[in-house]
């Protein structure tokens, strides 16, 4: 049984850098002090149009520590969100160091073309000067590492280097050209060292989310209708409130109990302590009856809790992540295989309303009904040929999202 070990279990005080301020807090460490997770609702102070304010994150928050930034994000929506920014991350790192390898190249290139200024002729002079240009404002982003803009700033440098007369000066432009490839092969150095903290954490977050799912498992399986049967310990129990089987019942509700207390991350320690507390109210009706006792009401209410809960780790997992990481490399793919992309993010949704289908009989009525709601909307959003493939995906990713948020 996954819930033996546990997880999320033990909190200690950490000092903190956010985009906000400086302050010591009560967290439970998922990676050393680079992941960590709220136990309790935090006030954080900030300065907004002169004017001081008070900011509040609940528990369950997560913070990640951002080396190029040297502060702790904050993510309220808990682990997936904090498992789809390193998954971004990891991505983008890579494709940065990809990119910085190419220009490096292409840079060198240019360095060679500098070096051989009078015998490539006007045509070729006037190519490598605006090519250069070019490969300037590509890293020129105002967004970008320092590493980058410098080496922009390299770039355009090299290319307009002239004397008094208005000559252009071969030599110290291939120098200063060289410097800024050299600047990019740094990046690529820093992307390497940010890999090997983005990757570690990366594995931690994902490994919390399959802990956390095993103990919305584990109860599942004890209280899965399927599994319903005359010798169910919670059924026997209920129809034979005796001190043997009520011994029995309280040994296989224990770890199961423990294990969804353990849950203290967004977005599911809701349903989480839902869940625990159905479990010890029919544990204590049970143990309080001398007759046969009626349960089904509190099965329902518990199956409830599981089911959205196991739903929202589908939808998490296996569409919305999908979608969102593809969205985020869209710049990198190329225009004509951006079609297949819409093609994957339609499939997204199938398996959205697959999920759905499978677990919809054990969500309330209500409940149910606003999430077919979001469902035929992206579907229907999904079959529609758009003029911006990108706003369409966007659209069914804020639907998926929906749904989510409908759940927890």
């Amino acid at each position: 049984m996954q819930a033996d070990a546990k997880i999320l279990h033990k909190s200690n005080h950490f000092t903190v850098k956010t985009k906000h301020d400086r302050q010591r807090l009560e967290a439970i460490s998922v990676y050393g002090h680079r992941v960590l997770v709220l136990v309790r609702q935090e006030r954080f102070h900030d300065i907004r149009a002169d004017k001081s304010v008070e900011i509040s994150y609940p528990a369950g928050t997560g913070l990640m520590f951002n080396g190029e930034q040297g502060i702790h994000q904050i993510f309220p929506g808990g682990m997936y969100q904090m498992l789809r920014s390193r998954s971004h991350a990891s991505l983008g790192e890579r494709d940065d160091a990809k990119s910085m390898r190419e220009m490096g190249q292409l840079a060198f290139d240019f360095v060679a073309r500098l070096r051989s200024w009078l015998f490539i002729g006007e045509e070729g002079r006037a190519y490598t000067d605006e090519s250069l240009l070019r490969l300037a404002g590509e890293l020129a982003s105002p967004k970008r590492n320092e590493r980058k803009l410098v080496a922009s700033d390299r770039f355009r440098k090299s290319s307009q280097l002239r004397t008094k007369r208005d000559k252009r000066m071969p030599m110290p432009s291939a120098i200063t050209a060289s410097a800024g490839a050299h600047h990019l092969d740094l990046r690529r150095t820093d992307v390497q060292a940010i890999l090997r903290w983005i990757d570690p954490e990366r594995l931690a977050v994902h490994r919390l989310t399959e802990a956390v799912h095993d103990r919305f498992g584990d109860a599942w399986r004890m209280f899965n209708p399927a599994a319903a049967n005359q010798s169910h310990p919670v059924l026997l129990a209920a129809a034979k409130p005796t001190t043997q089987t009520v011994k029995v019942m309280r040994d296989q509700l224990r770890p199961l109990y423990r294990g969804l207390k353990e849950v203290r991350v967004n977005p599911l320690m809701g349903l989480a302590e839902e869940a625990a507390v159905g479990l010890a109210t029919l544990r204590d009706r049970i143990m309080n009856a001398s007759a046969p006792v009626d349960v089904l009401d509190l099965l329902t209410g518990i199956r409830a809790s599981l089911a959205a809960a196991l739903l929202t780790h589908e939808l998490e997992i296996h569409a919305i992540s999908p979608v969102s990481l593809s969205l985020g490399r869209w710049r990198q793919i190329e225009p004509h295989r951006r079609e297949l992309l819409r093609l994957r993010t339609a499939e997204s949704v199938l398996t959205a309303k697959t999920s759905f289908e499978r677990w919809a009989d054990h969500l309330p009525a209500k409940r149910q009904g606003d999430i077919q709601r979001e469902l035929d909307q992206a579907v229907a959003l999904s079959t529609q040929e758009a003029a911006d493939l990108r706003k369409q995906i966007r659209e069914e990713k804020k639907a998926l999202k929906r749904i989510s948020g409908l759940l927890v």
